[in-house]
């Protein structure tokens, strides 16, 4: 009887409460209540078993002692996997298993196992019961293990993956232009809550969406729709309260509706109000408000589920893109999930380096193609203000399924409430016209506020507020040169690069050269991306209101080398080409100064018998020094595009590099400069020693692989040999720390070629170490031991000619002054630096 007056009591506090909140009395702040809603993370050590026929391990005592030790997130397929006919190998029974507990006191709890990403098919198992299966490997999905639990004991959760094709998935295959990647590649969960909940299991969202309108800096209308949920055998009357706060949590609107419930069942509860006055988000000021959905039954509150929002307006006319009222030029990327060692199986960590990294870039937009991402990518976008096109998967040739219908309302659902997204896509490039027409009204049914868009390279489906294109103008085409991009004639972009390589470079910075998916060199990249920028930022920018350049990161694809789509503005380690400094200068108000090709080492004359320096500037002038001698400055718009465009931010001193050493300094005259340090050998293959090296009289012995000394760091990321022809591909990864403080390093051709393998012999002028890097093998090779080095002990990875991380390791001696040493000979990827 006493808890029963207490909780009366409570509940009259809280209808006074919102009586004043309706009424606009007072901004009172939210205080976040204590509810039985936990989230457990269920990430870290499982075991898994790579398999197409296993089948019973979803039963509890099933031995899996045997399996391998994983950590989930976790792929079983990795970037080198091998392609066939456009895919990666199929594994159909492949399962993963773990332990977990839920303590006693649960017991009366809703538990929820809940995953955010498994491709492509999964079939889950708690104690040996079966709960379901989901299909589509990029989205969400939560399945009730609340009858499976046994509280206070241990319990064991079991998976069975496929990443075999999926006729009724999106994408309906495995996949063409890009790879997936079999596993639990994302999160894993426990859910827990009160049996009275906002819905943990619709479409595995939040179960609340929220729906701003009549966006103005005056008011906002909102509308929130809560889908509530009563897992109890009797039926219950809910109170929904709703609170929109702001960043401080202080309250702006409050709604609040009572519901009857029957057991077993789900309501969906949908109420609006009016916000005075709010501060409209957008990439200048990303500011989110707090939704906080309550749930009280009894007279206590069961459940609250904290969403964010923020509240913009914005509209696609003919021809342009208004957000908050103003005409605004979408400028930015299109982005991929994976990474170059953890492939789909990312962590946090990953994804905030790649946003940091587009914040860095300058764009206003995100195309996350070519699926649902992770939901951490779509925080980020909130956060930092930047506007997102959101994909749904579809980029086969089938029709329609029942299935897919899902597919698309879990990439909605799950995501409706992010600011950010603008756009929902119904495809890319999808021959299943049929089916991209279809899924464009299941999404415009799940959500009216947003507009549906499809990304074509010829297609044109129905029932679409836009369809964009995907455009590679002097790429695929065949072009002999690169026209002004308007010709083009094309304005919605959603796609459009060229392949950049960074161990493919040539001389001729307006060489036109280039074999897509063979030799890729970064100036022809250059020369394609140039023109394109300088239409959107410069000369014409009102032609193209939305633009996303393919892609930000390289990523896994059978393209250049059959390994890698070459089109990043970062390579697939992240590293940064030359190519993005060009559009960080338009897109960034602040300075910005890049000399182009400092990974160019070792540079050869162009057809004029000259070496040139680039660089990429913001700056209305730039000065050049080459050796401390003042080779003249230059004016913005100075530089004309072979097709005879003038583009800025980029700057060309013809003839400026002298043989051997060239130390370059660009600076804009108040205090901005970059500098680094390139090797010119201009036809020949010798280049005058430098007079404090600590090596001399250096030969290979491959007249067709000369060796040069390169006095510079070695640089994580950087080219090992001086090929730059598609043929020595080879980098580093990240340099081992023994090399630190190098006095030099001896660059070749790549020594793995056995036509170019090459001995090289030098004599040390002092005593100093001699280090050999290369890439492990069955044995030492015997040059190595028959020359006394010995095992420093480092060991990592370096990029072989294939493009893949292999390992590598350190061999060392000390030489004595007026020693000769000779290194090499057979066909086998080695380094010699010397200290």
């Amino acid at each position: 009887m006493i808890e029963t007056k207490i909780r009366g009591l409570w509940w009259a506090v809280f209808a006074l409460l919102a009586f004043f909140l309706c009424a606009g009395a007072a901004r009172a702040a939210y205080v976040q209540p204590l509810v039985d809603r936990a989230k457990v993370p269920l990430n870290g050590t499982w075991k898994f078993t790579k398999s197409t026929t296993l089948t019973g391990a979803g039963v509890t005592a099933y031995d899996d002692s045997a399996w391998e030790s994983v950590t989930v997130p976790h792929t079983w397929n990795v970037v080198a996997s091998y392609w066939n006919n456009n895919r990666i190998a199929d594994a159909s029974n492949s399962w993963y298993r773990t332990h977990f507990t839920v303590p006693s006191g649960d017991a009366g709890k809703q538990i929820y196992v809940n995953f955010e990403g498994v491709f492509q098919v999964a079939d889950v198992y708690v104690n040996g019961q079966y709960l379901g299966q989901h299909r589509g490997g990029y989205t969400r999905f939560t399945f009730d293990a609340t009858k499976a639990i046994v509280y206070g004991g241990d319990n064991v959760l079991a998976v069975m993956v496929s990443n075999m094709d999926c006729a009724d998935c999106l994408p309906d295959q495995n996949v063409g232009g890009w790879k997936g990647y079999g596993g639990i590649y994302r999160k894993v969960s426990l859910i827990k809550t009160n049996k009275y909940q906002v819905s943990t299991t619709n479409f595995a969202s939040s179960g609340v969406y929220v729906t701003p309108s009549n966006v103005s800096a005056s008011s906002a209308d909102v509308s929130i729709r809560t889908v509530v949920r009563n897992s109890d055998s009797v039926g219950k009357t809910f109170l929904v309260k709703n609170f929109v706060a702001d960043a401080a949590e202080n309250v702006v609107l409050f709604l609040q509706q009572w519901v009857w419930v029957n057991p077993n069942q789900s309501v969906s509860v949908t109420q609006t109000g009016t916000i005075p006055t709010p501060r409209l988000w957008g990439p200048a000021d990303p500011y989110l408000y707090n939704v906080h959905a309550n749930v009280w039954v009894d007279g206590a509150i069961a459940d609250s589920v904290n969403e964010r929002i923020g509240f913009r307006s914005y509209l696609l006319t003919t021809d342009d893109f208004v957000f908050n009222g103003a005409s605004m030029k979408l400028r930015g990327v299109s982005k991929h999930q994976e990474t170059e060692t953890r492939a789909t199986a990312v962590t946090d960590a990953d994804l905030i380096t790649d946003w940091d990294n587009l914040q860095d870039l300058g764009v206003n937009f995100v195309r996350l193609v070519h699926y649902p991402h992770a939901e951490l990518e779509y925080k980020l976008a909130d956060e930092r203000g930047l506007l997102v096109w959101a994909e749904n998967g579809h980029t086969g040739g089938g029709l329609p399924t029942a299935n897919g219908d899902t597919i698309n309302k879990e990439m909605v659902y799950q995501n409706f409430n992010h600011p950010s997204i603008v756009f929902w896509s119904a495809g890319n490039e999808a021959n299943g016209i049929d089916a991209t027409s279809h899924y464009a009204t299941v999404i415009k049914a799940a959500d009216a506020s947003r507009p549906v868009v499809y990304a074509s390279n010829w297609q044109r489906p129905s029932n679409l507020d836009f369809i964009f294109d995907n455009t590679y103008p002097g790429w695929y085409d065949g072009q002999g040169t690169i026209y002004d991009w308007i010709t083009d004639g094309r304005r919605w972009i959603s796609e459009s690069g060229a392949g950049m390589v960074i161990t493919n470079q040539n001389p001729d910075y307006f060489n036109f050269a280039h074999t897509v998916d063979r030799y890729e060199p970064e100036q022809f990249g250059q020369l394609a991306n140039e023109v394109k920028f300088q239409d959107m930022f410069v000369s014409r920018p009102s032609h193209v209101p939305v633009f996303s350049n393919w892609v930000f990161r390289d990523m896994a694809c059978n393209k250049y080398k059959g390994l890698i789509n070459s089109k990043g503005l970062v390579t697939f380690s992240n590293y940064k080409k030359d190519i993005y400094y060009h559009f960080k200068s338009f897109a960034k108000s602040s300075r910005v100064i890049h000399v182009v090709g400092p990974h160019y080492f070792l540079r050869s004359a162009n057809p004029s018998g000259q070496g040139d320096v680039k660089a990429y500037s913001n700056a209305p002038t730039l000065t050049l020094t080459v050796n401390g001698i003042n080779k003249g400055a230059l004016g913005n718009g100075s530089y004309k595009h072979p097709n005879g465009l003038v583009v800025n931010n980029a700057f060309l001193w013809r003839n400026v590099l002298s043989l051997g050493r060239n130390d370059i300094v660009v600076s804009d005259g108040n205090g901005a400069s970059e500098s680094t340090t390139v090797y010119y050998k201009g036809n020949g293959s010798t280049m005058p020693a430098e007079g404090s090296a600590k090596i001399t009289s250096l030969a290979s012995g491959n007249s067709a692989n000369p060796a040069f000394y390169i006095r510079t760091p070695l640089k994580d990321q950087y080219p090992i040999y001086h090929d730059f022809d598609g043929t020595g591909d080879n980098t580093f990864d990240v340099v081992p720390s023994v090399l630190a403080g190098a006095d030099g390093w001896i660059a070749t051709k790549r020594q793995s070629d056995a036509t170019k393998a090459a001995s090289v012999s030098f004599t040390m002028v002092t005593t100093g170490d001699v280090y050999v890097m290369f890439s492990k093998q069955a044995g030492v090779p015997s040059w190595l031991t028959a020359a006394g080095f010995v095992n420093t002990g480092a060991s990592g990875k370096w990029r072989d000619d294939a493009l893949l991380l292999t390992d590598y390791q350190v061999y060392k001696k000390t030489v004595g002054g007026g020693t000769r040493v000779t290194l090499g000979g057979t066909a086998v990827d080695f380094l010699v630096v010397v200290k």
